[in-house]
């Protein structure tokens, strides 16, 4: 999975858009950047004056791609999502870019799949793996665990990651992103003394699928 797509098409597929959106003189967000190599591409086109915005996840910040050479296809199949999981040296890189404000925002991409009968369907063939995973519900608690709490940046940078940059990119700020008199009351109350083991069975997301497919 991560040999058919490697770093160099990541950095071709986003120098492509970029050019495009030179021509078109319009700004872009670039999701789910996972390279160095693509990173240089938006440094160059900013460079150029582009405005150009970008996008990282929680799972190429933490995890790399030593998760697909395990011998247990169960184990493997798990993290199959697009693109894969990089380096360890593309990792060191985004985190730089997420201290010093290179990279504007953190999402997840969120695509969840069962493997009992999704993800198996490419035991056989990995490209018939269903590619997409879970992330929305844990964003906040890995971002704090990783950054906050290790003193990598303040607790106010990790809001502007998650809450406000998102706000002023698409159009919802003045109204999101902010505790202000007439913004929406949308307040999370987070306690950093709270510990917890990350369980499939204490998932709120999977109980919200449930409970739709029920419907």
């Amino acid at each position: 999975h991560p040999a058919c797509r490697p770093n160099p098409l990541e950095a071709e597929a986003v120098a492509h858009l970029l050019r495009i959106t030179e021509v078109a003189g319009v700004p872009i967000v670039i999701v789910h950047l996972s390279t160095k190599e693509a990173l240089d591409e938006v440094m160059r086109a900013r460079a150029r004056g582009q405005q150009v915005y970008v996008e990282t996840c929680p799972h190429y910040l933490l995890l790399d791609d030593s998760v697909y050479y395990q011998e247990d296809y169960s184990a493997a199949a798990r993290y199959i999502c697009a693109p894969p999981m990089r380096k360890k040296e593309d990792q060191e890189v985004l985190w730089k870019a997420l201290a010093n404000g290179t990279i504007q925002t953190v999402s997840t991409d969120h695509c969840s799949y069962r493997f009992s009968d999704q993800k198996t369907l490419g035991r056989d063939d990995f490209t018939k793996i269903p590619n997409g995973a879970p992330g929305i519900e844990h964003r906040p608690a890995l971002i704090y665990t990783s950054f906050v709490a290790s003193g990598l940046m303040t607790a106010a940078q990790m809001s502007r990651l998650l809450s406000e940059n998102q706000a002023k990119l698409f159009g919802m700020w003045p109204r999101k992103g902010q505790l202000a008199q007439g913004a929406d009351a949308d307040i999370t109350v987070w306690d950093p003394r709270a510990r917890w083991v990350i369980r499939a069975e204490a998932q709120h997301f999977i109980r919200a699928v449930v409970e739709l497919t029920h419907f």
